[in-house]
């Protein structure tokens, strides 16, 4: 069998020289280790020696090459077009402008997948971030299928909060750090980091490292500077209804050639977008326990939960219909003493204000129950009791989360409101989100401060 001859453009560094993992480009790609150490743009020569084992030599520098062997291969992978499906009006023509801004990131991803640099991806602890990221991997898996390309340089990492702070940029750079590659890491957001809680760690990187950053709340200041790819409905004329799994559901198919349906329409029902079709019980189920699997870092089982562990869930009727049916027991339960414990205030423009306490609730120690899904799911109860102007703040240990009617988010501008208390009150930490759902974080001692401050935001003078 003739030698095959490619560039060494990516290392994925062990303990010794010996455990190195090299990618080698050629007319495909390759990962391999060697028993002699090589160097990044080693130009080398792999001879097979059909029982698994190979020999490898050096040839020369190729770094004059490298960039033209990794054109060819994203030069054969095609690129589709973004799917408008389950739009309508704005939203059709905001999807249609970003495509130019999705092809550019689509090149990017793809080069940086292929050519053996690290991708990290961190993706937001939710229904919507999760269905974004599950989009991505099976894009991913389907790649490395259809091109028999057997790379292992996709880390998959879920994140708990908003931002993307300079605590979690330090760990992110501690995984990277483990290569070393022709081509920049690419860090990968998915629905969250839009705050500028996030901007020091977008300094730290520049230079180091490229971002393509997939999300869709209201930017509101926040500086994209040193984002290479940042991609939001915000920005072509859409707004938060248009969610950030499902442009990262619309990029995994334009890189892969799937349908990936299933997980738009879960992340339109997840984050109450306009678009969502509440009546498509599959999406509404696998909203619900996308959003359930997501609540912690680790599983029941004690695995990690990654894309592909909720995968494996997802395609095993028994466990999806075993979580769904716990999920629903829970939410019930918490329902429940949501709605009977809830006080009610009357702010600005007639709203109705609900406040619970969440506490309570938490020491139920409900796995699949979160703060913030609860507050959506109250805030639909409190709609009923309400019509279109209520407001629903769900608190504990100084952190609150905000919900309100879509009717009149326009009028309260919840985010901007945020923001006042932000400069107002220094124990206020950090805090953002969409028109009609927010959260807003202090410390546990100023907790029945936070919410003081935000019932005379939204107009209550009694409380």
């Amino acid at each position: 069998m003739a030698d095959i001859e490619g560039i060494v453009t990516a290392i994925k560094l062990g303990g010794h020289d010996e455990d190195n993992v090299y990618t080698v480009v050629s007319d495909s790609v390759m990962q391999l280790k060697s028993s002699i150490r090589l160097e990044l743009y080693d130009k080398v020569a792999i001879a097979e020696h059909g029982n698994g084992a190979s020999e490898v030599r050096v040839l020369g520098d190729g770094k004059e090459e490298w960039e033209a062997a990794v054109k060819r291969l994203v030069d054969g992978i095609a690129i589709g077009e973004p799917s408008t499906r389950y739009l309508n009006g704005d939203a059709v023509a905001a999807m249609a402008k970003m495509a130019p801004a999705l092809k550019d990131a689509a090149k990017t991803f793809i080069a940086t997948l292929l050519s053996g640099a690290p991708i990290l991806v961190r993706f937001h602890n939710d229904g919507d971030g999760g269905d974004g990221a599950l989009a991505l991997y099976r894009a991913v898996e389907s790649l490395k299928e259809r091109t028999h390309y057997s790379l292992d340089n996709v880390i998959w990492i879920m994140n708990p909060g908003v931002a993307y702070g300079l605590d979690t940029f330090y760990s992110d750079t501690l995984l990277l750090n483990r290569y070393t590659s022709a081509l920049r890491p690419l860090i990968t957001i998915v629905d969250f980091g839009t705050a500028k809680e996030s901007e020091a760690s977008i300094k730290e990187a520049n230079g180091k490292y490229d971002f393509l950053w997939i999300d869709h709340h209201p930017i509101n200041g926040f500086s994209t500077d040193g984002i290479r790819h940042y991609i939001s409905p915000w920005l072509t004329g859409g707004d938060s209804n248009i969610t950030a799994g499902l442009v990262a559901a619309c990029f995994a198919e334009m890189i892969s050639g799937l349908s990936l349906a299933e997980f738009k329409m879960a992340s339109l029902v997840s984050d109450h977008s306009n678009y969502a079709d509440k009546d498509d019980k599959q999406a509404c189920d696998m909203a619900m326990v996308i959003d359930a699997l997501t609540v912690r870092p680790e599983a029941a089982s004690g695995q990690k939960v990654t894309p592909r562990y909720i995968d494996g869930i997802l395609s095993d009727s028994i466990k999806f219909g075993e979580i769904l049916r716990e999920v629903k027991a829970q939410y019930a339960m918490a329902m429940d003493m949501g709605v009977s414990t809830a006080k009610q205030y009357t702010g600005m423009h007639g709203i109705s204000v609900y406040v619970v306490d969440y506490k309570p609730i938490f020491d139920l120690n409900l796995r699949y129950v979160t703060k913030g899904k609860f507050s959506s799911s109250l805030q639909d109860e409190f709609e009923k009791k309400s019509g279109d102007l209520a407001v629903t703040i769900v608190h504990s240990n100084g952190s609150a989360s905000i919900r309100m009617s879509k009717a009149i988010a326009p009028k309260i501008h919840i985010v901007d409101i945020i923001e006042e208390m932000k400069g107002e009150a220094s124990y206020i930490d950090s805090g953002g989100g969409h028109n009609e759902a927010a959260s807003v974080r202090t410390s546990r001692e100023h907790d029945r401060d936070l919410v003081g401050l935000l019932l005379s935001k939204l107009g209550v003078t009694r409380s």
